[in-house]
C-alpha cells in the first residue's frame, strides 16, 4: 500500500469496533510522530472514541466543508495549517476524512 507522504514509514495496528461504519489506518515515522487516517464510511455524523493515541493532535479535515479547496486548490489545501484539537472523542461529519497528525 502507498499513501503519499507517508512513504517508509511503518503501518500499525489500527482497529475499529464498528468496520461498516468507519476505517483508520496509523503509521509512525522515522522521527516517532504518529498519523491517524480515520474516515466515516455512512452518511450521518459519527461519534468516535480514539484510545492509544495521545490526548491531542494537528487535525486536518476532508468534508463537505472543504473539499473544493482540496479538489480546485490542493497545495494550498495541504500547508494550510492543521487545527490542534483533542481527540480522545471525535465527531465526523458525513464521508469526513480526518487526518491527526500527533507526537509519540
Amino acid at each position: 500500500m502507498r499513501v503519499v507522504g507517508l512513504e517508509g514509514w511503518e503501518l500499525l495496528s489500527c482497529e475499529c469496533s464498528h468496520p461498516l461504519s468507519a476505517a483508520g489506518l496509523a503509521a509512525r515515522g522515522p522521527s516517532d510522530e504518529l498519523v491517524l487516517l480515520v474516515a466515516n464510511l455512512t452518511s450521518a455524523r459519527l461519534g468516535l472514541e480514539l484510545t492509544g493515541a495521545p490526548a491531542a493532535g494537528r487535525v486536518r479535515r476532508l468534508s463537505e466543508d472543504t473539499a473544493h479547496s482540496a479538489m480546485f486548490e490542493p497545495e494550498r489545501f495541504r500547508v494550510a495549517e492543521a487545527q490542534s484539537e483533542p481527540i480522545g472523542e471525535l465527531a465526523l461529519a458525513p464521508y469526513e476524512t480526518v487526518r491527526i497528525d500527533m507526537q509519540a
